[in-house]
């Protein structure tokens, strides 16, 4: 390895072990330069509208790849919703915050959510219940009522308004129990 160190005022090292090793510690060390950048920060710029289109693009291929997002949720409205308010606000909001306040304005077409309950409750208990249909029926009207009135997009809010609708309508009380 070959380090040669400039000096200024014509004083020069000699050949010694200590000229050497001091070459050596001063190339290990990073020098620190203190800069002034007019640069714009990263996060403050201003979305170009490829990102915005890319940005809204990717979250609607996400929605849709996540069947139970979409039951509850219009995907097309939800990234459309993301792109305006990541453009609103920049780079900073991050995906999840923008993705939630987005989902809770874009809930999905009422019927969708009604028959994905429907049946989702009638594959849970149809062989546990002789009156499955009616129940499923008063748990999917409840869950459509809460869910509309506060379209939360987050799954252990889904998963507690389905909790207590079938709860409210009768599941576990023991009754219309399936003989086996």
């Amino acid at each position: 390895m070959n380090i040669s160190m400039r000096f200024v005022g014509g004083m020069r090292p000699g050949r010694g072990a200590h000229w050497q090793a001091l070459a050596r510690v001063m190339a290990a060390v990073p020098v620190l330069v203190p800069t002034i950048s007019l640069a714009v920060d990263p996060v403050d710029a201003p979305l170009t509208p490829l990102e915005i289109s890319t940005t809204v693009e990717q979250t609607r291929r996400d929605c849709e790849a996540n069947q139970f997002f979409a039951v509850f949720h219009d995907c097309s409205c939800t990234a459309a919703k993301v792109g305006e308010l990541r453009s609103a606000r920049g780079r900073a909001p991050s995906k999840e915050k923008l993705l939630g306040e987005a989902g809770e304005a874009c809930p999905s077409d009422p019927r969708v959510i009604h028959a994905y309950y429907f049946e989702t409750c009638a594959g849970a208990v149809k062989s546990m219940r002789t009156d499955w249909q009616a129940m499923c029926t008063c748990a999917t009207d409840k869950v459509l009522a809460a869910y509309l009135a506060h379209p939360n997009p987050s799954t252990r809010y889904l998963f507690g308004l389905q909790r207590d609708a079938l709860k409210a309508c009768g599941y576990g009380d023991g009754t219309h129990a399936v003989r086996r």
